[in-house]
C-alpha cells in the first residue's frame, strides 16, 4: 500500500496539469492553456482567421469544433503575442515528458492525462486541395524546417495512438498549438 501511495504521488507530480486561459486580443477568442512539464501549451487548437487558413471541408462549424488548419506560412504568423509556433525540439520534449512515443499519443489526445486535449481534426493537402482524416488523425506545425519545401509536424493517429515527428509540405494544412515564449 505504501508503494502504491508513493507511485500515485509520483504520477500526479510528473503529470500535474495547471489549466489557465488565454484571451487573444486580436479577435477575442479565449483558449484554455495547460502546463506540461516546464512548457505551457494551448490546450485547444488555434482558430485565428488568417490568409492561408481553412476550416475542414470549408465548413465554419468545423472551425468552431476543431480550430483552423494552416499552411506553414500562415501558421508562422498565427500565434498571439507572447506565444510562438513550437519547434521540433519543443515537440520532442513534450513527447519525452509524456513517456516517449509509445505512451505520449494517448496522453496528449482528448481525454488523455495531460490536458493537451488533441482532437482528431484531419488534414488538408495543398497540392490536391483535398481534406482527409477527420476523426482519424491530427497534425501540428512546428517552426523547424525539414528542408526547402517541408517543415516538421507532430502527428497523432487514432489507430494505436501512434505519434511521430516528421516533415510535411509547406502548402498542406495542419493545426496550430502555440507554446508560451
Amino acid at each position: 500500500m505504501k508503494n502504491l501511495t508513493a507511485l500515485l504521488i509520483l504520477f500526479f507530480f510528473v503529470f500535474s496539469v495547471q489549466a489557465q486561459n488565454l484571451k487573444d486580443s486580436r479577435d477575442g477568442n479565449t483558449y484554455k492553456t495547460v502546463k506540461i512539464g516546464n512548457q505551457e501549451w494551448m490546450a485547444e487548437n488555434l482558430n485565428y482567421n488568417v490568409a492561408g487558413s481553412y476550416c475542414f471541408e470549408d465548413d465554419k462549424a468545423n472551425c468552431k469544433t476543431y480550430g483552423r488548419l494552416y499552411t506553414w506560412q500562415a501558421a508562422m504568423k498565427s500565434c498571439p503575442e507572447g506565444w510562438k509556433i513550437p519547434s521540433k525540439d519543443d515537440f520532442l520534449a513534450l513527447i519525452s515528458h509524456c513517456g516517449g512515443k509509445e505512451a505520449a499519443g494517448a496522453k496528449l489526445t482528448d481525454g488523455g492525462s495531460t490536458g493537451f486535449n488533441a482532437k482528431f481534426t484531419g488534414d488538408y493537402t495543398g497540392d490536391d486541395e483535398f481534406y482527409f482524416g477527420l476523426g482519424e488523425n491530427t497534425s501540428f506545425w512546428s517552426s523547424t524546417k525539414a528542408n526547402v519545401e517541408d517543415a516538421f509536424t507532430m502527428a497523432i493517429h487514432k489507430d494505436g495512438f501512434n505519434i511521430a515527428v516528421y516533415g510535411n509540405l509547406f502548402q498542406n494544412g495542419y493545426c496550430v498549438r502555440c507554446i508560451k515564449k
